[in-house]
């Protein structure tokens, strides 16, 4: 249930029963994420404009610490939930249901996510080698024999690139940078066309499936920088991520062979040099494809892991000439963009939780950060389960119900150093590509945030007011800025006409509501001011809650002195145990009648959608107490012939008996002749001057195909007139 809290709040219910009731999350925009110049561009529109305005964080009403963060698609919301009980996955059914659901979401524990034990990371001996080879390869590739034009030159604090006055600013290696301390690593995610055609299906739009795409980036660069930032790389800390491009390939390119990943059979190592290969990716800090492709050995990701040795591979390296594969130089050199991965969402057949997917990207963006797999096991940076599991960079997942299972080792945190910490200090060859600091708003997405004096959209086309500059407009002004002579925007809040005047200290902006008082606006500013919260135990929801801090959230026995409570027990139907029950000093639950102070309050009901019955169910809308795991008969009937235990039973059987199977089969098949050929009706004529055609007419030869059967149905059907 979404109701709004203020212009730019949003309070989300959420009924889930893994985590003992209700979560109610107080959400609001949050575009950090993406840098405020955000590209997105598709290979069959191009360049479009960013759609997300959808993407939420926010906490946990009641539990400060806690952070919530998703993105809300028709009214349903998407994401995770970390609080004091653990961490959390809201997801759309579709995503792990072939067949049509009774639920539209599925909410989960991060720690029973199903993690794969075999494969997941595709960094192994093998990769390892080819790796190190390409490094040194790629090192003597830059050497000063190299054409002039394959250098790529050094870009100053000011971000602005050095050398093109004709001088040669090529560093040696160990050479003295100005130092930098920024610690923000500008992604491009690319998504490939199985990805997008997966997403596809759900909505059969371009741009909710765009907004899909976009939730699914956001959640996971979130949980990367909230990982990244709070690890001491030993001098180096607060790393984040914003994203900078998305490039969404969907189908339409596949059939011109234009597009190299519409490749059918590409395997980790394939796919990971098809990324490299694909375009020059020195804007950007890493640059990483998503597939939905089902690799072998249940491969979730692979990436190039940063070498320390020769400053090459990984975070911040640069596009250059090198050898697809080193042990065969004879095949010539291409350039390649070393700062790359990939990660798939699928694994045997099986879409993968957001839980793991997020995991894999950290562990993925820890190889580009020079860091390889933690060995041996049973050291400090592979303990196992009985000494606090396995750290994030180990080479098999883990799962999160162990302290380490999310945390970098000594020995990742020691090799990621050895990468990043001389490249921040300008120690080093690898530049320094981590940008100042995260910017959060964006101009174009009809948001008013920051700084920003309004925000009327992208372009001049999305634009429908006279007030404000489009972040795109014909006369070059700075976007999202009022006009010569304009007051305001409509867009800044309720306060602004359509003229583009402040609106009388008269004007009432938000109506008064049952524990706020109406509000009026100002003369300063076109947002409406919160209006004054009514005092504290004000009655509220036809009575069954109070309100606290101008919200409807205590229940009315706060009024009394008593504590809300649920009546539980068999002696209460479902509609009593939708009352509004207390609880007083003796502890007993009773409804709220029961208490003397409360004789007022018999029949009183408790509002939809809240707990009853304990934790165990809700209220629905008829205010009746429903089981939050409770089934309607149709699916009941449903799982009972189509579920996973009579799929087994069925399989099983033809597995073991496999010729009765044939047998029953036949007679089955032939069962079904029978009935259809005997039973079988001609749609009747609807020309009224044509007789209807008798039963044994509809028999093609019923003396000699079931002549008995025939002869018993004759006589009273051809006694009968017209049929």
């Amino acid at each position: 249930m979404l109701a709004p809290f203020s212009a730019s709040t949003y309070a989300l219910q959420l009924l889930a029963d893994c985590c003992r009731g209700l979560f109610h999350l107080k959400l609001r925009p949050d575009t950090t994420v993406f840098d405020k110049d955000l590209v997105v561009e598709t290979t069959k529109f191009g360049i479009v404009k960013p759609n997300i305005d959808h993407i939420y964080s926010g906490q946990v009403v009641g539990d400060p610490s806690s952070r919530v963060y998703g993105g809300l698609h028709n009214g349903v919301f998407e994401g995770s939930i970390q609080s004091r009980w653990g961490r959390f996955y809201v997801e759309g059914a579709h995503k792990f249901f072939a067949r049509r659901t009774p639920f539209h979401s599925v909410m989960y524990a991060a720690e029973d996510a199903g993690i794969p034990h075999k494969g997941w990371c595709g960094v192994n001996s093998e990769t390892t080698r080819w790796m190190q080879q390409l490094a040194v390869a790629s090192e003597r590739a830059r050497k000063p024999e190299s054409k002039p034009e394959d250098f790529y030159y050094d870009v100053d604090v000011d971000g602005k690139q050095a050398g093109k006055d004709g001088t040669d600013r090529r560093r040696a290696k160990g050479a003295s940078r100005p130092r930098r301390t920024y610690r923000v690593c500008g992604l491009y995610v690319q998504i490939d066309h199985l990805l997008y055609r997966h997403f596809a299906q759900i909505d059969n739009d371009a741009v909710r499936t765009r907004e899909r795409l976009s939730t699914l980036i956001a959640g996971h660069t979130a949980r990367a920088s909230d990982i990244y930032r709070h690890t001491d790389f030993y001098g180096v800390e607060d790393v984040r991520f914003s994203v900078h491009k998305i490039k969404i390939n969907d189908t339409s390119n596949c059939p011109s062979k234009k597009n190299p990943f519409c490749l059918d059979k590409m395997d980790p190592t394939l796919f990971l040099l098809t990324t490299a290969k694909s375009a020059n990716f020195d804007e950007y800090c890493l640059a990483y494809t998503w597939t939905y492709r089902d690799f072998e050995s249940g491969v979730l990701g692979l990436a190039y892991v940063g070498n320390s040795t020769t400053n090459t591979l990984g975070v911040c390296d640069k596009n250059r000439l090198s050898a697809e594969d080193p042990s065969q130089p004879q095949r010539g050199l291409t350039r390649l963009s070393l700062n790359t991965g990939m990660v798939t969402f699928v694994n045997y057949n099986a879409y993968v939780a957001q839980a793991v997917s997020e995991i894999t990207f950290c562990h993925e963006m820890g190889h580009n950060f020079g860091s390889p797999h933690d060995t041996p096991d049973g050291s400090p940076c592979a303990p196992g389960d009985g000494k606090g599991g396995n750290y994030i960079m180990y080479s098999h997942a883990s799962y999160s119900r162990k302290p380490n299972n999310r945390l970098f080792s000594i020995c990742s945190r020691g090799n990621i150093s050895e990468v990043i910490k001389p490249m921040v200090e300008g120690k080093s060859p690898r530049e320094n590509c981590f940008q100042g600091k995260l910017v959060g708003p964006l101009c174009g997405n009809g948001i008013v945030e920051a700084a920003e004096q309004c925000d009327c959209g992208y372009t001049e086309a999305d634009c429908l007011e006279p007030c404000c500059y489009a972040r795109r407009n014909s006369v070059n002004a700075p976007g999202c800025t009022l006009k010569p002579g304009k007051q305001c925007s409509p867009t800044a809040g309720p306060c602004c006409d359509k003229d583009c005047k402040l609106m009388p200290t008269t004007t009432v902006c938000s109506p008064e509501t049952e524990c706020r008082e109406k509000a009026l606006c100002t003369s300063n500013n076109a947002s409406c001011p919160v209006g004054k919260p009514k005092g504290n135990n004000t009655v509220c929801h036809k009575g069954s809650q109070v309100c606290i801090s101008g919200e409807c959230a205590g229940s009315v026995c706060l009024k009394y002195g008593l504590k809300g409570c649920t009546l539980v027990g068999s002696q209460y139907n479902l509609d009593q145990k939708c009352l509004v029950a207390c609880k007083g000093e003796d502890g007993k639950c009773r409804e709220a009648c029961e208490h003397p102070k409360m004789k007022a309050y018999c029949g009183v009901k408790m509002v939809p959608g809240a707990v009853c019955d304990g934790t165990r169910g809700y209220c629905d809308v008829f205010q009746k107490c429903r089981r939050s795991d409770e089934q309607g008969p149709l699916t009941r009937l449903e799982q009972a012939l189509f579920g996973g235990k009579t799929y087994n039973t069925v399989t099983g059987y033809i597995a073991a008996h496999p010729f009765l199977s044939v047998v029953y089969f036949l007679i089955f098949v032939a069962f079904m002749v029978l009935f259809f050929r005997c039973f079988s009706v001609h749609t009747p004529s609807n020309n009224p001057h044509k007789p209807s055609r008798k039963f044994r007419e509809t028999l093609r030869n019923p003396k000699s195909f079931f002549c008995p059967f025939g002869s018993h149905l004759r006589g009273p059907l051809d006694r009968s007139s017209g049929r």
